[in-house]
């Protein structure tokens, strides 16, 4: 174990070198400067005591050569403003849903024949065993969704090549995700929340080959297909109360922050935040492309990387709709990072395509509006905080224990399934065999021979 150590030791000690050469390089270095004039760093004060949902959601993927079914166990406890946490059937306006709720979800792939060539065409459907759905309100209402997504992703006109057809299984965890945001917009609506905050980051992307360049639809149409709404509504609804939590990120990102919270730190303050810092955004503006035109410590920088940096800060998720999400990293132990996600219709600085050029904009009251909304949802999110390590809003880990799907659970699973197969046996003895043998090989492919 001693030898293990000193590998172990080896093996850090190089990427903590890689990491240093990394830091001096001229992109690093410019990303650098750009967060430290955008944000600033504010202490934690005056919480705000409200009603807010605290979202997660459990799967369980089945993967086949066709196919992949997920089952999802998404469900959320309701902070209230005394700071105690509840679950959704006992707040007013919830009382008939589930606490937690289970989806499955089964994206599938098959080949046809279209204009002369062979392409594969991806089908979707959503369903529920819950007599009382948050999200799917009927069986009918879970069929005009899957066949919504369905002509949906037909019209983004995806292309995939015929040996690499596993983009269902992208499309699969990418709708999930929209599951997910679907589930807090109408837990907020509902249940009268003041917002629903999303475990981990909205950053939710999906992007492979299409016929086209040009986008006519994305991913909010296929989120506004799940909620049965218009996609200016649900694009304001986004906005208004969603916001995502990731308790982790990227070495780069923790860097860069504590570099922003040094100041404080030193002074004894660790619970943190970041608002962007509006006076500064001519000066960034002006320093990217001062940067384009002459080069950055002598070094020329083209277009492609000076965007690059500009996506750190707020990146366009759904092109097009026209909806951005700002990242705002946060402490609230002087140690653990996490990272505050929001949505914006504009950027606060962003390349902008006007005509057949794309220019570097600002936009000084989306960047006030944004600011009040991540003040709000900072003091709001942890005005109760957990005791555990990076010190979570209370009811994060709760609601993360409610929807994980355990080994039980898992095994419970399997044998429904495995019970559906047989069922079908009464019907189609040959399907039968054919489909537990999918089953039982899926299975061991996740779990191993043991199953």
């Amino acid at each position: 174990m001693d030898n293990l150590t000193s590998v172990l030791e080896n093996v850090l000690g190089s990427l903590a070198k890689m990491v240093s050469e990394v830091a001096q390089d001229k992109m690093t270095r410019l990303l650098a400067e750009v967060y430290q004039q955008y944000y600033v760093a504010k202490e934690f004060k005056e919480p705000i005591k409200s009603s807010i949902a605290l979202v997660d959601a459990g799967i369980y993927p089945l993967d086949m050569d066709i196919a992949r079914v997920l089952y999802i166990q998404i469900g959320a406890l309701v902070r209230d403003s005394e700071g105690k946490l509840r679950t959704i059937n006992i707040v007013p306006g919830l009382e008939k849903y589930p606490s937690v709720e289970r989806i499955i979800l089964t994206v599938t792939r098959r080949r046809t024949f279209s204009e002369g060539s062979l392409k594969h065409v991806f089908e979707v459907r959503i369903q529920t065993p819950e007599r009382s759905s948050l999200l799917l309100e009927s069986d009918s209402e879970a069929q005009r969704i899957s066949k919504e997504i369905t002509e949906i992703l037909r019209e983004l006109g995806l292309t995939v090549e015929l040996r690499r057809p596993s983009l269902y299984r992208k499309l699969a965890r990418y709708i999930e995700g929209l599951i997910e945001l679907a589930y807090g917009i109408k837990l907020a609506k509902y249940g009268n929340l003041s917002a629903s905050l999303i475990d981990g980051t909205l950053i939710r992307w999906l992007r492979p080959k299409r016929k086209s360049s040009k986008y006519k639809i994305d991913g909010l149409d296929i989120l506004s297909a799940i909620l049965s709404s218009s996609t200016s509504k649900v694009k304001k609804q986004c906005i208004d109360k969603l916001a995502g939590l990731a308790k982790t990120t990227t070495f780069t990102t923790l860097a860069r922050a504590m570099k922003i919270f040094e100041p404080k730190l030193k002074q004894g303050r660790y619970e943190l935040y970041t608002l962007i810092n509006k006076h500064s955004l001519p000066s960034i503006k002006m320093l990217l492309e001062t940067v384009e035109e002459k080069g950055f410590e002598g070094c020329r920088i083209p277009r492609e990387v000076i965007e690059d940096v500009v996506k750190k800060l707020s990146t366009k998720v759904y092109p097009a709709h026209e909806l951005w999400v700002s990242r705002f990293p946060l402490t609230m132990d002087g140690e653990h990072i996490m990272v505050l996600d929001v949505y914006t219709e504009k950027p606060p600085i962003g390349f902008i395509q006007e005509g057949k050029a794309r220019f570097l904009k600002t936009f000084p009251l989306i960047t006030e509006e944004t600011n009040k909304r991540v003040d709000t949802i900072v003091k709001e999110a942890f005005s109760a905080k957990s005791p555990l390590p990076g010190r979570p809003p209370t009811g994060f880990m709760e609601i993360d224990e409610n929807v994980r799907v355990y080994g039980d659970l898992r095994k419970l699973f399997e044998a429904h399934l495995t019970a559906a197969a047989l069922n079908i046996s009464k019907r189609d003895k040959e399907l039968s065999k054919i489909l537990l043998q999918i089953i039982k090989g899926s299975l061991r492919l996740r779990l191993g021979y043991g199953v």
